[in-house]
């Protein structure tokens, strides 16, 4: 077993070489985050699609975001899974 260096997950490991990771922090606190989280997506989905509608690349859409100076860490953050996810969706098609 051992703490994750922020001390928010555990991790463990068994025999079968199974490896679970368990969240430390009170279930209000994730609540709280998801909330945060879903509404930072609402704003960052529409950015992410029209980039992805506008350059070829994934990697073009992440400088992009890397290269806004607006945007918060959390929002740009949020774009990057979000860029990640739509790519991985556009390479199984």
């Amino acid at each position: 077993m051992a703490f994750s260096p922020d001390g928010k997950k555990l991790i463990s490991g068994s025999g079968n070489t199974t490896v679970r990771v368990w969240d430390t922090e009170p279930y209000s606190v994730l609540a709280n985050e998801r909330k945060r989280r879903a509404g930072v997506v609402e704003l960052a989905e529409p950015l992410v699609n029209d980039l992805f509608e506008k350059l070829a690349e994934p990697s073009e859409v992440v400088a992009r975001l890397r290269a806004d100076n607006e945007l918060t860490n959390r929002f740009r953050e949020v774009a990057y899974q979000l860029t990640l996810k739509k790519s991985s969706e556009r390479s199984a098609h």
